[in-house]
């Protein structure tokens, strides 16, 4: 009777060993399973972000390249970062004859799921004394935006003018100046209209539409050499492949009540007629320089309407480009 008590201690003693056995194996597994089910969500997530992050960077790059009317990235970084994603910010300026100007951060935001950027060009409208809109601010800076025309739309929401002829009266100032011409013009035709004591900064390609640019937040061209104003083959090749880019993975449309417009495909047809920079024609540009050498613009017949944009005060210790 003793042996059978003492082997059914026994039994009841092992059988709690092994209960507790399986319940550190459950736990063991558990924990392990865990560990994956973390770790590959994990890495998951960080896949899906940076498949996001990389395609905010590209936009941003689509958008700099083909969208930055004399506005240039000096620097590109992360920033507020964690694990489901951060804010991509470049930090910009303007280029006026040798003055780099700070001009609005371009940011975007990204995560395993998305990504979304703001246009970069937040304005404001300028008003004048007979509340009729005459131009636009930056929001961020309150720099002044130029504006270019369409010299054969029905209509424009800011009429056009010749703003360059007020520089006269603003001695020690450098000025960034949008010239919209009468038509479009090539780019050896455009170096030699020029007056050679201003710098172009950025070529605009124009439209081939009837709209109004003037409602426009941005336009199409290329920024020009920071220091000659100058393109090269290489530099409209690359715009021309970035605008194809941007206009597949891009959207920038507006409507009215009689015309709808989209910006890049508008773009993608006026290129498609000059695919080299020998036949390629450009409906404006964009100078900057001394004010009072923008007198020699004055009875220019090439000159459709001018937008000035940034005026700074000229300083001692910072040498102009011209």
């Amino acid at each position: 009777m003793e042996n059978t008590d003492n082997l059914d201690q026994q039994f009841k003693t092992l059988a709690r060993k092994t209960k507790r056995k399986r319940w550190l194996i459950t736990i063991l597994i558990s924990f392990i399973v865990s560990l994956f089910v973390v770790f590959g969500s994990y890495k998951l997530t960080q896949f899906f972000a940076k498949k996001s992050y990389l395609q905010l960077d590209q936009q941003f790059e689509l958008v700099a390249d083909v969208a930055s009317p004399n506005i240039h990235s000096d620097s590109r970084y992360i920033s507020l970062s964690n694990v489901l994603g951060g804010t991509l910010v470049s930090n910009r300026y303007k280029n006026v004859n040798g003055y780099q100007i700070p001009w609005e951060q371009k940011q975007g935001s990204y995560d395993w799921i998305t990504y979304s950027a703001d246009s970069g060009t937040d304005a404001v409208v300028e008003i004048s004394n007979d509340q009729q809109i005459v131009g636009y601010r930056n929001k961020a800076t309150r720099n002044k935006i130029p504006v270019f025309f369409n010299p054969h739309a029905k209509d424009s929401l800011i009429p056009a003018s010749n703003e360059a002829q007020s520089l006269k009266d603003m001695p020690n100032h450098l000025a960034e100046v949008g010239i919209t011409f009468d038509k479009p013009y090539t780019y050896q035709e455009i170096q030699k209209m020029t007056p050679k004591n201003l710098l172009i900064n950025w070529y605009w390609i124009g439209t081939n539409a009837h709209f109004d640019t003037t409602v426009l937040s941005s336009y199409l061209g290329i920024n020009a050499n920071e220091q000659n104003g100058s393109l090269t083959k290489r530099d409209y090749n690359h715009f021309i492949k970035q605008l194809n880019k941007a206009n597949k993975q891009m959207g920038y449309q507006l409507n009215n009540d009689t015309v709808s417009y989209s910006l890049y495909e508008d773009g993608v047809a006026v290129t498609e007629e000059h695919s080299t920079l020998e036949t390629a024609t450009f409906s404006g540009i964009i100078l900057s320089g001394s004010t009072e050498n923008f007198k020699s613009l004055e009875n220019k017949p090439w000159l459709y309407a001018s937008s000035v944009g940034i005026v700074i005060e000229k300083v001692p210790f910072i040498q102009p480009t011209k």
